[in-house]
């Protein structure tokens, strides 16, 4: 999917300029209604029943289908969604899991200081920030799923860490091309494009299967899903009696869901703070009133002291949700913006076009963390700030990435100031999500 597809965030933004709130059209075989205006998409959002339904990524449900695999939260629907949703929001969306998870999470981001630092050139330049924090992510995520570090940041990497890596690319980079022409007609002629994407999805199950595996070999799943105790996502689902086919479905879910998405922020956030130098320093000054040894273990009650840090991530959020567009195939018929829209029709909603309205945010394109603390956010519009869906269909692994997010930010603001050798902005493309439109090379000069 090439073109103007790439910039599909853009095409929205113009039609919303061109036609206001609510439009119609279709993408390749799906027909879609836009929606823009916080006021429409609430009541729509709230009513949306007890089995919410969202768009379909046909080729998923294809490959799964050829490899015999079951479906996780993510593909799953009605009872059985309800049913897996229900066990990860316990493990996932508590607040006190952040604090379970944040240990292995910091000794990650700590580690991945430590990799930039190698990855650095003589003059302290550091090109295509994404593929490295993609690592990271994928570093970081693996350590909430298995409860241990794979080795991704290390000087040579293992076998089973690289092919992590390329086969979660395989996919993300092929999925476009799936969403305009059917995936069973690349299945049909057998393209380059539905190869990569297959093989990329049965080197992920492969991957994740053997990791599950260690796990029951060393005996780490408990007896009770009450027990706090449990260290990781995996140990936790065979608790609560999963079959180890759902399980292994399920982390692939959340998995494929949670890299590409927390990597890509945090490089919109690098290179947002690079082209602010005094919103970089207000941010540094904060970190290090309230965590000033770089080398101690960062906790959740530090996090909870930095507003601005939280501010900065809601910002880059708000202008550049990854989560571009999420859709929601309406199970009753509704009205909205005056239009009658029959049941079955599938909607969707545009976080990148609503963080951007100046109807919902005084002078939108600036970039504002302030605007975010607790006594200015009266004047942010209610479903406006939709980077991680809503409601029962919303963002698993919401906690999860903000634990990351924060954590990283925290100790790239202790070790390094970022740099740019020129001013530019970026805009974005789409590869499944919003990413970078162009390489992110910044200069980190040590701090210390």
């Amino acid at each position: 999917m090439g073109g103007w597809m790439d910039k599909f965030h853009l095409h929205m933004q113009n039609r919303w300029r061109q036609y206001g709130s609510i439009y119609k059209e279709n993408i390749g075989p799906q027909e879609i209604v836009c929606m823009f205006d916080p006021e429409d998409v609430a009541p729509v959002l709230r009513a949306e029943g007890r089995y919410p339904r969202r768009y379909a990524f046909d080729s998923f449900y294809l490959a799964r289908e050829i490899m015999g695999h079951k479906l996780g939260v993510f593909l799953e629907n009605d009872e059985k969604w309800q049913q897996y949703r229900t066990v990860m929001n316990k493990k996932l969306l508590r607040p006190q899991q952040a604090a379970a998870f944040t240990p292995l999470m910091d000794e990650a981001a700590s580690n991945f200081m430590s990799y930039l630092r190698r990855k650095r050139d003589q003059g302290g330049m550091v090109t295509d920030l994404q593929a490295h924090l993609f690592r990271w992510a994928m570093e970081s995520g693996c350590t909430a799923m298995f409860n241990q570090h794979l080795g991704l940041l290390s000087e040579d990497p293992p076998q089973l860490a690289k092919d992590f890596i390329s086969s979660t690319m395989a996919v993300l980079d092929t999925t476009n091309t799936m969403m305009t022409i059917p995936p069973k007609v690349h299945k049909a002629l057998n393209t380059k494009a539905w190869k990569e994407h297959l093989e990329g999805w049965q080197t992920s199950f492969r991957v994740t299967k053997q990791l599950i595996e260690e796990i029951m070999e060393r005996g780490l799943e408990k007896e009770s899903e009450e027990d706090e105790e449990i260290p990781d996502l995996v140990s936790y689902l065979l608790s609560v009696k999963l079959r180890p086919e759902e399980v292994l479905a399920n982390i692939v879910d959340v998995l494929g869901g949670a890299v590409d998405t927390t990597s890509n922020t945090m490089a919109f956030t690098m290179h947002t703070l690079a082209r602010h130098p005094d919103i970089q320093e207000k941010l540094h000054d904060e970190v290090m009133r309230v965590a000033p040894d770089h080398q101690a273990p960062v906790t959740q009650e530090q996090v909870h002291k930095m507003p601005y840090l939280r501010g900065v991530i809601k910002e880059v959020l708000r202008l550049y949700p990854v989560a571009y567009v999420f859709s929601r195939v309406l199970n009753h018929d509704a009205v909205v913006h005056g239009y009658k829209i029959p049941a079955g029709t599938n909607l969707v909603v545009c976080p990148y076009v609503m963080g951007r309205d100046p109807n919902s945010y005084d002078d939108p394109e600036e970039f504002r963390p302030e605007r975010w603390y607790r006594e200015n956010s009266k004047s942010v519009k209610a479903f406006s700030w939709l980077p991680f869906g809503f409601g029962a269909r919303g963002c698993v692994g919401r906690r999860i990435a903000e634990t990351e997010m924060h954590l990283v930010l925290i100790r790239i603001c202790q070790n390094f100031l970022l740099e740019q050798e020129k001013d530019e902005e970026l805009v974005g493309r789409i590869r499944l999500v919003l990413i970078p439109d162009k390489s992110v090379d910044l200069k980190l000069i040590d701090r210390n």
